[in-house]
C-alpha cells in the first residue's frame, strides 16, 4: 500500500514539474529597444527641442523688454534653464541637453549684464559668447538628429 502512495505521489509530483517547465512561453524575451536607435532618439531630441522653443519664446520677450523689467523674464529664463537640467535623456543626447543648458546660461548672462546696467562692451561680448553656444547647441542637436 505505501509504494501504490508513493508511486501516486512520484507520477503527481512528476506530471506538475513538467506542466511547470512546459507551461511558460518557449519565445525570447522581447529586447529592450535602445533609447539611442532609431525611431527611438527622437523622443528625447523632441523634448529637448520644446524646453528650447520655451526658452526661445521668453527671450523674445526678453529681448523687447526695458531693463527695469528684466528681472521677472529672467526668473522664467532660469526656471527653463532648470527644466532643461532636469531633462533624462539617453547617453547619446547628453551632449545636445548639456549644450542646451550651457547656451541658456550664458544668455542668462547676457540679459543680467543689461539689468546690472554693465558697459555696452560687456553686454555686447555676453550677447556674443551666448550666440556663440546657440551655434554649439545646434551643432549638438545635429548630431543627435535634431534638425534646426
Amino acid at each position: 500500500m505505501f509504494a501504490r502512495k508513493l508511486g501516486f505521489c512520484a507520477s503527481v509530483l512528476l506530471i506538475l514539474c513538467t506542466t511547470a517547465c512546459t507551461s511558460g512561453s518557449l519565445e525570447p524575451p522581447t529586447p529592450t529597444p535602445d533609447p539611442c536607435g532609431p525611431g527611438q532618439i527622437s523622443r528625447y531630441v523632441d523634448a529637448i527641442q520644446r524646453v528650447e522653443f520655451r526658452f526661445n519664446d521668453v527671450v523674445a520677450i526678453a529681448s523687447v523688454t526695458s531693463r527695469e523689467n528684466l528681472a521677472a523674464v529672467i526668473e522664467d529664463l532660469e526656471e527653463i534653464r532648470e527644466e532643461a537640467e532636469e531633462l533624462q535623456v539617453p547617453s547619446c543626447a547628453v551632449n545636445a541637453r548639456s549644450a542646451l543648458v550651457i547656451y541658456i546660461d550664458a544668455t542668462i548672462e547676457a540679459y543680467e549684464a543689461i539689468l546690472a546696467d554693465q558697459p555696452a562692451a560687456d553686454v555686447n561680448s555676453a550677447l556674443q559668447r551666448a550666440a556663440e553656444l546657440r551655434d554649439a547647441y545646434f551643432d549638438a542637436m545635429a548630431e543627435v538628429g535634431g534638425e534646426q
